[in-house]
């Protein structure tokens, strides 16, 4: 029996990207795994482009991510529209290259990510 790490290690790190089918909108993960903790910015277009939530252009990561389980992880995304910080919830299915995305708040302010959506592994 293989070891439950002997092929290859599950993680986050890479650009995972989710395009809508039915509108103009899109949103990409830029994410570094390290140990448990992930870190990273996003980027998102919605309405053909006409609004933008990207992470700030001051280098500060958007996004951090803590593995809470196998697979999952758990952690804040802060909009680059209006500076919400919103909780969300990242599965990763190591068999087919996803991540299953879920909002766990939904704040006040305007902000543009989608939710529960599948996101894709960019091939490097």
């Amino acid at each position: 029996f293989p070891s439950h790490d002997s092929l290859y290690q599950a993680t986050l790190s890479g650009t995972w990207y989710w395009k809508s089918t039915t509108t103009e909108s899109d949103t990409e993960f830029y994410l570094i795994q390290t140990g448990n903790e992930v870190t990273g910015i996003h980027c998102s277009s919605f309405m053909s482009g006409s609004k933008l939530d990207c992470a700030d252009s001051n280098g500060e990561d958007s996004i951090t991510l803590y593995l809470v389980s196998e697979n999952v992880y758990e952690g804040t995304i802060k909009s680059g529209f209006s500076e919400a910080i919103i909780n969300v919830r990242l599965t990763l299915n190591p068999n087919d290259d996803t991540v299953y995305f879920k909002q766990l708040s939904q704040p006040s302010e305007e902000y543009y990510l989608p939710n529960h959506v599948h996101m894709t592994l960019a091939q490097p």
